[in-house]
């Protein structure tokens, strides 16, 4: 036997936008099992009559945006209808994704749903050796050898080896997302270290190249019904985004030499995979 007292009044708290929490109380009775298995068994004893009552992130019966966010039982001893525990569980707003409706065919997975996401940004600074000023122009040096026997050396030319920090802008984006497990890893494998094939709703004007999905992360606190999902993303405002820049070497000094061509002894390869970053609905 399962009581249901939704509690009123002091029970909930609330703020201008409506109420921000709410409590309901249940007393179980007759849990089956002995022991530490009344505990175990508490959750779906309590759900077999009242779906989702303890199941953190389940939507609160009658008031719009609260879920489920913790539970606590305390055990009540026996009773005439057996070993009985009271449980509260606390309603909150957790910025939870909608739930989706079910699809046509039943061996199809639902949609995924997400929610409101949060995004923060970051500077990455790395350091490289390159040989051009800021405008990308080739820096050379110059160094004439003291005369050998009274005879004056040819001065010799050389592309510059500058040591330079470079700039990257990281993006955090988080989100809940109400997604199968199998949906996050097909995800996982299809945007992780790909970039940008061209604009997207984030950058509508980013070009080629210019967004690196690093990465992919995620976590569920209810066995895999919601996803807490973080995606870390790596801008590169250059003009060949995150494509390498590959120069040809003079095995003679171990530097570039001077007029590289564009194209012929300077190569900006394509090392990862573009997609379109509109798909991941961010």
């Amino acid at each position: 036997m399962i009581k249901r007292d939704i509690l009123n009044g002091t029970g909930h708290g609330s703020d201008s936008g409506g109420y921000s929490s709410a409590r309901i109380r249940y007393i179980a009775a007759g849990v089956p099992g002995v022991g530490q298995e009344q505990s175990d068994n508490l959750k779906d004893f309590v759900e077999s009559e009242y779906p989702g009552a303890m199941s953190y992130g389940s939507a609160h019966p009658s008031l719009v945006g609260l879920y489920v966010s913790t539970t606590q039982s305390t055990p009540l001893g026996k009773t005439p209808n057996g070993p009985t525990f009271q449980v509260d569980v606390t309603y909150a707003r957790l910025n939870m994704p909608p739930k989706q409706e079910d699809p046509e065919d039943p061996n199809e997975d639902p949609e995924p749903s997400f929610s409101q996401i949060q995004i923060s940004g970051s500077t990455i600074r790395r350091q490289e050796v390159g040989d051009t000023d800021i405008d990308g122009n080739q820096v050379e040096v110059a160094f004439t050898p003291p005369p050998v026997e009274g005879k004056d050396q040819d001065q010799q030319t050389q592309a510059a080896i500058i040591p330079r920090d470079v700039i990257q802008d990281q993006y955090t984006a988080t989100r809940r997302e109400r997604i199968t497990f199998q949906q996050l890893i097909a995800k996982k494998k299809k945007f992780t270290n790909r970039v940008n094939s061209g604009p997207w709703r984030i950058d509508p004007s980013a070009k080629p190249d210019q967004w690196l999905v690093d990465s992919i992360n995620f976590q569920s606190s209810d066995g895999g019904v919601v996803y807490d999902v973080t995606y870390i993303l790596i801008y590169d405002n250059s003009e060949h985004g995150h494509r390498p820049d590959v120069r040809f070497i003079d095995r003679s000094t171990g530097l570039p030499p001077k007029g590289l061509i564009d194209g012929v002894g300077r190569k900006w390869p394509q090392m990862n995979h573009r997609v379109d970053l509109n798909e991941l609905q961010l």
